[in-house]
């Protein structure tokens, strides 16, 4: 029977009454053409970038994590309420784009770093099933939000293009850091957080909308895709006073993470500017300044460090490293060494299986309620199989870091690569801004499949709302991304390789 025929009003009509199955054959056909087209809705693309948006804002929310006490975990309360609207329209978006979508399913299911997310996945789907009693019904939730979000990254990507999707996260991480400082500065019973570390000791640090890690994390992500912006490569970068502006959110965003005083957050935002910048160093005027950099820092540290003084030295190293100028928080890394000592001891009684996702916080009551760490955080919730597969999207995370042309591209694997040595980093309950830019960088390269020809960008051209339920364009050529209008909003795939 033939295919069939695209109507001039965007319908479809059969081509040939074969036989008196036809009738049925044609209306089955017509549903599944009706259900493909939600995409080529205008508000389609719409719902995708807002619920991003809203994403990045509400998921880092936790203005009350002071008052969880020894169950952190996640309680039904107005933001927890919040999130689960923003994960439930999430979750329908991308069921709706692996189900209708051939260019989704090609990423999820055709492409190494599709195939291990979804995988990992399902393996917390699974092993939540013999999760702890405590919090079982958190873990599955959790699961199943991870797995959703994991559709609707690739279904968002396939809608929206590129330089969109990160201006939406970077809005939505701009408005919540705006909070935290309105917070921080007019409400200090709720923005200030007095941290008691050692010794009785208490730190005060920026909190406002949730943790201070948590709003440190935030100002770092903005200083990371504004210079993405103001840089980019696959897309144009920013002109004009959307330069300045970029330059100030990278000012806000270097104050809250002092303000928050994160170590990882900074440590890891460093890392991701030192990466984003690294196609300048192989240039003569960076290697010059690099090498004129390099002779300065080893001639202060040799000046100080072998002269009279080398204990001054020694005690700014220690005040700038630590909260309360302790020397054993360097040694230590703030006692993440006896946590991931316990979580190691943990996971050695469910190996296989793990305790299920979100699951640390009622485990680890005694040893700051995470594990610190992405891979011991992804075997401590689903086991060795889930551990094995994190492993490999981390090995492919480095690769993209180290070859790939987007500063974008660099700039998060960078980032997850070092915060993930010291915090959890990616696979929240509700998944953060880090999570969602992790899943982007591993898939658009997948997603915006273009060409290199010179300057040119040539784009595929099922790439955007034209893509149908077989893979091809839409009737509507208005729908489809031509082949040169996108072309600085695409990613390509020598990103990944």
């Amino acid at each position: 029977m033939s295919k069939p025929l695209a109507t001039t009003d965007g319908g479809y009509a059969p081509a040939t009454l074969e036989g008196m199955n036809a009738g049925a054959v044609g209306i089955s056909n017509n549903s599944q053409n009706l259900l493909a087209r939600w995409m080529d809705l205008p508000l389609a693309p719409m719902i995708c970038g807002m619920t991003l948006l809203a994403a990045a804002l509400v998921n880092p929310l936790d203005v009350e994590f002071r008052n969880t006490g020894a169950k952190h975990s996640v309680g039904l309360d107005w933001q927890v309420a919040l999130k689960l609207v923003v994960s439930a329209v999430a979750i329908a978006v991308g069921a709706l784009g692996f189900c209708t979508n051939m260019r989704v399913r090609q990423t999820l299911l055709g492409t190494a770093p599709g195939l291990l997310l979804v995988a990992m996945s399902l393996v917390f789907i699974a092993t939540s099933s013999v999760a702890l009693d405590d919090v079982a019904n958190v873990c599955r939730a959790a699961a199943l939000i991870c797995f959703g979000y994991v559709l609707f990254i690739p279904t968002v990507l396939t809608m929206v293009r590129l330089r969109q999707v990160i201006m939406m996260i970077l809005v939505g991480l701009t408005m919540h850091m705006v909070v935290s400082w309105i917070l921080y500065l007019g409400v200090p019973s709720i923005g200030v957080y007095e941290e008691e570390l050692a010794g009785s000791t208490f730190v005060p640090r920026m909190a406002g909308t949730a943790h201070p890690n948590s709003v440190g994390r935030v100002g770092v992500l903005t200083i990371v895709i504004a210079i993405a912006l103001l840089r980019g490569k696959k897309f144009a970068p920013a002109t004009g006073r959307a330069r300045w502006v970029l330059r100030f959110l990278i000012l806000l965003g270097v104050v809250t993470a002092i303000q928050t005083k994160s170590r990882t957050a900074m440590a890891a935002g460093l890392a991701a500017a030192v990466m984003m910048q690294l196609d300048r160093l192989f240039t003569w005027r960076g290697i010059k300044i690099a090498l004129a950099g390099s002779v300065l820092v080893v001639g202060a540290l040799l000046f100080f460090g072998l002269g009279p003084y080398a204990d001054q030295l020694g005690q700014l190293v220690v005040s700038v490293g630590t909260k309360t100028g302790d020397a054993d928080e360097l040694t230590s890394a703030t006692g993440r060494t006896r946590i991931w000592a316990e979580a190691i001891a943990l996971i050695g009684e469910r190996p296989w299986t793990g305790w299920g996702l979100n699951s640390a916080p009622v485990l680890l009551e005694e040893f700051s309620q995470h594990t610190h760490n992405l891979l011991l955080h992804t075997v401590f919730s689903g086991g060795i199989l889930a551990g094995l597969f994190a492993t490999m999207l981390v090995l492919w995370t480095m690769f993209v870091g180290l070859t790939s042309s987007e500063p974008l591209l660099r700039g998060v694997a960078a980032y997850v690569l070092v915060s993930g040595c010291f915090e959890d980093t990616v696979l929240e309950t509700f998944p953060f801004s880090s999570t969602l830019l992790w899943f982007i960088m591993l898939l658009a390269p997948f997603v915006y499949r273009t060409v290199d020809r010179g300057d040119d960008m040539y784009t595929s051209g099922d790439v955007g709302r034209g893509a149908s339920v077989n893979g091809g364009t839409s009737a509507n050529p208005d729908m489809a991304v031509s082949p040169h209008a996108g072309d600085s909003d695409s990613c390509s795939p020598a990103a990944a390789n």
